[in-house]
């Protein structure tokens, strides 16, 4: 994968200009083309970059949706408001699961708590996409997934589409789930079963290639904050996350060093 700029950003909308686009809500909501692109961002800090992305898109005359982690609409209203006038979905990057430690009556009020701030801010949520968390341990709980798997989350939020929880109801059995999570392209073994499921991924060489060979509907999920103006800064970030990486996966071994990482999960988002 080339590196994560805003040139090589432009370069990407360049080709989606001549392919069929939509965000989440048109597709799920069925005003769109079935077999189309589907474009969402995973924004978990850093807002300027989102918002530098999203006009990179309005410029191509591309939508997309934007899952806010609850922190940046805290931190950053304008750039979210800024954003969703430019024509893109605004909605809810969750990982309340995690923050209330699967304690889900806590978790629902504290989803429910966000989902009144986003629609005080004018943009009221009607999809949401969970987060990760590679480096939270759990007791009790697969992952964020299993918050909207929970029938009584369901009954108390009826009108909320999980993308990922329901991926294949949305989607249909064949369709490809594209992210950039590994600072690389990479087609998703099973985005609605993987924290069960040891479901390899397929790495993807060349984005521009395997979009014009896709077959059925196609989720392309980035997370803004990694994508810069300048190279250097860029390659810095790239080479961070790998060695932070590579260091965390050998300080997991040891269980007083995985509590310890597991207690500061929400560090991770920031690289």
């Amino acid at each position: 994968m080339a590196l994560q700029t805003n040139k090589n950003w432009r370069d990407i909308c360049a080709q989606l200009q001549n392919l069929e686009t939509c965000c989440v809500h048109e597709y799920v909501f069925g005003h769109s083309n079935k077999s189309s692109i589907i474009l969402k961002h995973d924004v978990e800090c850093k807002a300027d970059r989102a918002l530098n992305i999203a006009l990179i898109e309005a410029e191509h005359g591309l939508k997309a949706t934007y899952y806010f982690q609850a922190s940046v609409l805290h931190d950053s209203p304008e750039d979210v408001v800024k954003i969703g006038e430019l024509g893109h979905e605004v909605a809810y990057h969750y990982d309340v699961l995690d923050e209330c430690e699967g304690d889900y009556v806590e978790a629902a009020n504290l989803f429910s708590k966000t989902m009144a701030e986003f629609s005080k801010l004018g943009w009221p949520v009607t999809t949401v996409c969970p987060h990760g968390n590679p480096i939270k341990i759990r007791n009790g709980w697969n992952s964020n997934k299993d918050f909207f798997r929970n029938l009584q989350v369901r009954n108390k939020f009826p009108g909320i589409v999980d993308i990922v929880v329901d991926a294949e109801k949305i989607f249909g059995a064949d369709f490809n789930y594209i992210t950039d999570a590994g600072y690389s392209w990479y087609k998703v073994g099973s985005i609605s079963e993987n924290d069960k499921e040891n479901i390899p991924d397929i790495r993807i060489e060349k984005l521009s290639v395997f979009l014009q060979e896709k077959d059925g509907p196609t989720v392309i999920s980035s997370h803004p904050h990694r994508w810069h103006y300048s190279s250097s800064k860029a390659w810095i970030q790239r080479s961070t996350f790998f060695i932070l990486r590579g260091v965390a996966r050998k300080l997991a071994k040891n269980q007083f060093f995985e509590r310890i990482m597991s207690k500061f999960y929400f560090l991770a988002k920031k690289v």
